[in-house]
């Protein structure tokens, strides 16, 4: 998934999360409109913990992935403000259960959240029956079940889409990363190529003149001391050299 698509899903995320709450509490006040009160007040201060809670762990910047203990604290307590939630208003129970399904098959590994799942449905039918399951029709828990079972295997797919996402993304950075350092490296074996063909050239001409500087001056000498004893002869040496 590339990294601007994978910033867009988690705004989506985060918005669709932040709703279902907002959605929940919208509804439950409705339905007391006319008569709120000290439950009411609860449950706003509640979902506003929860959003807050929320917002700190996944919303803010912070390391990824998140610490065991990190997520550890944050699952018991927004599961244990949905539990108070619902045990004041049902329309907490399938909207924010469901919410708090597809996070730990999204966040947890398999074997985690396939091991607190049943805790959870446990929770939810826990608070639909007032904690008598013999209460509920059974068709009404084979049809949630399914559902929620359903929802769960879709999103552990997720899941695992995202994290080879990660993971391919994460390889192609470092082979991105190891192609610009191999480019890096050539410029500057040819760099370094052509300091060298430039240090082989000095040093050649700087042999060269050297050498041509000392013959000039051996027969410079040679001409000096030749015109105390043949003038002609070192004119004629000097027009030859010349």
């Amino acid at each position: 998934m590339p990294d601007r698509l994978h910033r867009r899903y988690l705004r989506l995320w985060h918005v669709l999360t932040l709703g279902i709450l907002a959605f929940a509490l919208s509804m439950a006040l409705w339905d007391t409109r006319t008569s709120w009160g000290g439950c009411q007040a609860a449950l706003v201060g509640l979902v506003s913990l929860q959003m807050a809670v929320y917002i700190k762990t996944f919303v803010l910047p912070h390391p990824w992935p998140l610490s065991w203990r990190w997520l550890a604290g944050y699952f018991l307590g927004s599961l244990g403000l949905w539990l108070i939630e619902g045990g004041l208003d049902g329309h907490f129970l399938v909207l924010c259960g469901g919410m708090y399904l597809s996070q730990m098959h999204l966040l947890l590994p398999p074997r985690v959240a396939i091991s607190a799942t049943p805790v959870l449905f446990g929770m939810f039918f826990g608070l639909i029956s007032g904690w008598d399951v013999s209460r509920l029709p059974r068709d009404v828990v084979v049809q949630i079940s399914i559902v929620w079972t359903v929802c769960a295997i879709v999103f552990s797919y997720a899941r695992h889409i995202g994290q080879t996402s990660r993971e391919r993304a994460g390889l192609i950075a470092e082979l991105q990363a190891a192609q610009r350092a191999l480019e890096v490296a050539r410029q500057r074996d040819a760099e370094l190529a052509a300091l060298r063909e430039r240090e082989r050239l000095a040093r050649d001409l700087h042999d060269s003149l050297g050498h041509a500087l000392v013959a000039l001056s051996v027969q410079l000498e040679a001409v000096q001391r030749l015109y105390a004893v043949d003038p002609a002869r070192a004119s004629a040496q000097v027009g030859v050299s010349t």
